[in-house]
């Protein structure tokens, strides 16, 4: 476990920040399209902001595999 407090861990600050222009523009399209009475262009929007939370958690989760694999066990003192 040493060894992943001492690796350079990603804080993903530029994912998270697509994430939240993403979420915003999408819900944006979704109010105007409801506004606008555009009642099949609302529901494919509908399916936007929990696309891009998939894909950003989905991609957290790999890399997180992705560390956690990469570390070998260590001995510890004998």
């Amino acid at each position: 476990m040493g060894q992943i407090s001492r690796m350079k861990l990603s804080k993903r600050k530029t994912s998270k920040v697509w994430l939240a222009l993403n979420t915003v523009a999408s819900f944006s399209a979704l109010f105007f399209a409801l506004f606008k009475g555009m009642d099949g262009a609302a529901i494919a929007l509908a399916g936007l902001p929990p696309f891009f939370y998939g894909v950003y958690t989905g991609v957290g989760h790999m890399d997180m595999r992705r560390v956690l694999s990469s570390v070998t066990p260590t001995q510890g003192p004998e």
